[in-house]
């Protein structure tokens, strides 16, 4: 789920252009916090790292539930936390607007929204 998650952001991200100044995501200004490894990244892989945990999660909750033990990710209740902080940071960029396409603003706005239907008290450790 992981890579294939990478994989369907790239194809939507060359469809439908989500950064319209990419050159301008590696600035120290425009770093924010990633979802999984919870430091300053790029806007690109920190938006990665938000969709990737949020499919994870997603797929635990479908299929195994949150307590099971998981050892290459975080647990979920973590994994959770992390994903709307880092999704907080991403859409507190003074500079979103011009950094983000309309089109992955409103992609990250959808996850944080998927996000949110996961309780806390639901999630395993």
């Amino acid at each position: 789920m992981h890579e294939l998650t990478h994989t369907l952001v790239m194809l939507d991200e060359r469809r439908f252009t989500h950064y319209p100044h990419y050159d301008e995501l590696e600035r120290e200004e425009n770093l924010v916090n990633s979802a999984i490894r919870n430091e300053k990244r790029s806007l690109f892989a920190s938006v990665h790292s938000v969709f990737v945990a949020s499919e994870l999660l997603q797929l635990r909750e479908a299929h195994h539930g949150h307590r099971l033990e998981f050892h290459i990710h975080p647990p979920s209740r973590n994994m959770r936390e992390k994903s709307l902080a880092a999704l907080e940071s991403i859409l507190a960029l003074p500079n979103i607007d011009r950094l983000a396409s309309s089109r992955l603003r409103e992609l990250l706005e959808t996850t944080g929204k998927q996000l949110d239907t996961l309780r806390p008290g639901a999630l395993g450790s």
